[in-house]
Formats: C-alpha cells, sequence, structure tokens
C-alpha cells in the first residue's frame, strides 16, 4: 500500500459585498425587483466550504464560485500495485469546534485464494482549522470505530464531541459518539431491525436526525444515549440518502441520483430544489440558511456545488462553484463525497 498527500498553497480572501441607497425629494421610492440569482441582501456569507473527493478535501470561501481556486487542499491516498490492492477512501467530512474539519476514511482489503479473509478498516481524522496538506494527525481512537463499520457522515459538536455514522457492510447502522473529554466511545443509537440509517445529521440543541427509506426519523439527542423511539417522523416523496437541517428547523432530504432536494419546515410546509441532472452526492446548510447541493456527473468526472437561498424552489442557484473536485493524482473518478461548512 502507498500514500501520497498533496497541497495547494493559497489564502482564503473573503469578500464582504454590502448595499446602500439614498436619495431625496418627495417621490416615493421605486420597488427594485431583486432576480432569484442575485446574492442575499446580507452580502456574501463568510467561513469555509469543504468539499470532499474520494482522495482528498478541497476547502474554499464560502463566497466562492466559478472555477475558484482552492485555498488549502488536503489530501489522502492509498493503493497498491497487485491486481486485489487495499484501498482507502474519503467517506465523510465534517466540522466540530473551533472550525477543525474531521474526515471519515473507510478502507477496505478483498483478500487472496488461500490468503487472509477480507478485513475492513475505519478511521477518523481531525485536522486543525489552517490545515493545509501535511502533517497528517494520527487517526483518532474510537474502539466502536472497527469491524466492517465505516464512517458515513460525521459532525462535530461546540463542545467537542464529535458524533458519527458506522454505517456496516451488513447489520445494522450505530450512531456513536467519540467524547472530547476523555476520547471514550459510546453507541447513541442503533438503528432498528428492519431499519437502514443512509443519512444522518444533527441540529444546534442534538437532536438526531436519520434518513430511513422514504422517511426521516428524528430521535431525541439531548442526552449521550438518544431515545430509542423516534420523536417524530417526516415523510418523504422519495428514499433520501442525505440529510441537512437549516437554523430554522428545516429538514432538506437528498437522494443519491438525479432528483430534487425535498425541504420540510417546522410548519409541515414542503417545497423542492431542483430537480438536478447531475448526481446529488452531499447537502449542507450555513447560518443563514442557504443551502448547498454537492453535484457529480453520473459516473464521476464534472463536479459543482450549487448554493440556493433559504427559501428557494426549483433549480435558480445564487451562485456555482465548479469543478471543486479535480485532478486526483491517481486518476481516480472526480466525485464529490461530502461537504461541510465552518462559520
Amino acid at each position: 500500500m502507498r500514500h501520497r498527500f498533496w497541497s495547494i498553497l493559497g489564502l482564503s480572501v473573503l469578500v464582504a459585498v454590502g448595499a446602500g441607497c439614498g436619495g431625496g425629494g418627495s417621490s416615493a421610492p421605486v420597488p427594485v425587483a431583486t432576480p432569484s440569482s442575485a446574492p442575499s441582501p446580507q452580502g456574501l456569507p463568510q467561513g469555509t466550504l469543504y468539499v470532499a473527493g474520494g482522495e482528498g478535501i478541497t476547502a474554499f470561501p464560502l463566497a466562492a464560485q466559478g472555477a475558484a481556486t482552492p485555498s488549502r487542499t488536503v489530501g489522502y491516498f492509498g493503493g497498491g500495485s497487485d491486481a486485489n490492492p487495499p484501498w482507502h477512501a474519503v467517506s465523510a467530512v465534517g466540522t466540530g469546534a473551533g472550525g477543525a474539519m474531521i474526515v471519515g476514511v473507510q478502507g477496505f482489503w478483498a483478500g487472496q485464494d488461500g490468503g487472509p479473509p477480507p478485513s475492513y478498516s475505519c478511521q477518523l481524522y481531525v485536522f486543525a482549522a489552517s490545515a493545509n496538506g501535511q502533517p497528517f494527525p494520527n487517526p483518532l481512537s474510537s474502539p466502536a470505530c472497527s469491524g466492517d463499520l465505516y464512517p458515513a457522515a460525521v459532525v462535530g459538536r461546540a463542545n467537542g464531541d464529535i458524533d458519527y455514522l458506522a454505517q456496516p457492510y451488513g447489520g445494522q447502522a450505530q450512531i456513536i459518539r467519540i467524547r472530547a473529554s476523555d476520547g471514550s466511545s459510546i453507541v447513541r443509537l442503533t438503528a432498528a431491525s428492519g431499519d437502514w440509517f443512509a443519512g444522518f445529521t444533527e441540529d444546534a440543541t442534538g437532536n438526531i436526525y436519520v434518513t430511513n427509506g422514504s422517511m426521516v426519523k428524528e430521535y431525541n439527542g439531548q442526552n449521550d444515549v438518544a431515545q430509542s423511539a423516534p420523536a417524530r417522523t417526516v415523510a418523504l416523496s422519495v428514499s433520501a440518502n442525505f440529510l441537512a437541517v437549516a437554523p430554522d428547523g428545516t429538514i432538506y432530504a437528498a437522494p443519491l441520483n438525479t432528483g430534487s432536494i425535498e425541504a420540510i419546515s417546522v410548519s409541515g410546509a414542503t417545497r423542492t430544489v431542483g430537480p438536478f441532472t447531475k448526481q446529488i452526492r452531499a447537502i449542507a446548510t450555513d447560518s443563514w440558511g442557504e443551502l448547498y447541493a454537492g453535484l457529480t456527473v453520473s459516473g464521476g468526472g464534472s463536479t459543482e456545488v450549487d448554493v440556493f437561498a433559504a427559501n428557494a424552489t426549483g433549480n435558480a442557484p445564487l451562485r456555482v462553484l465548479t469543478n471543486p473536485v479535480t485532478g486526483t493524482p491517481d486518476g481516480a473518478p472526480e466525485i464529490v463525497k461530502g461537504i461541510a461548512i465552518a462559520q
């Protein structure tokens, strides 16, 4: 197995754009229509957008659009020269206390005839907010992240705790917490028999949201161990793989294919963002409630992140970041594996 690291050195430049108005006279002001593609009246958001590919994570200012150059890149690469090599790939990205970036990595060794049986690896890394390429930190010690599990989604808490969806190749999914106080792990929630947790996120108060086919289940997550029965369920029109919860409580759920993102408000009102002709591979929201959708051409290739206003419907993004995942050294297809926001 070989490992290589890569980085692009640069500076994050955040530009705040404001709008002023003035004038005199007794004439009534003339209202100005704002096109759906215009930035929010608040200006442009400040913070960092992390876009994960299978082999690395690129960092951009939140306001980045077009063919922007990454401000930083953190890479993780694995491979081998025989016909059945071990491989490692980024499987999740999140942000935590102090703007730290949390990366989940899955590994697999298929084994060979007459040799060792298949084996798996599951690793979580925490990078400083300013991390750029190397040095690469040691993985977190997490006994629960072992066996045939891999981190499918990760959420960092303000107190330093890390919660992640431990997805098995077979068996029941679990939500695992790594305590910041002592590094110990605890199982917060286990999928009931017949449930399949494909997506996972949390809101600001710690409530847990998971997708189970064409349904979102919300669990009371105020304590280390969540309630075993959901506090509520929300029906969806499609089977969803990705979840995000906006500051106002709006739930966004998206399928792993072409289609639309469903938005469900606290009152139960629904709307859709899309449809998209590219595969939806990740979604996230920022502190303003703007929606970020990571998209990939089917089979890998062209990638983008489309950003929508908090109350958007249809497919009229405020801005589009083109090809944020590109140029993998070993020629693997470019695929968005996750997006995360630090503010």
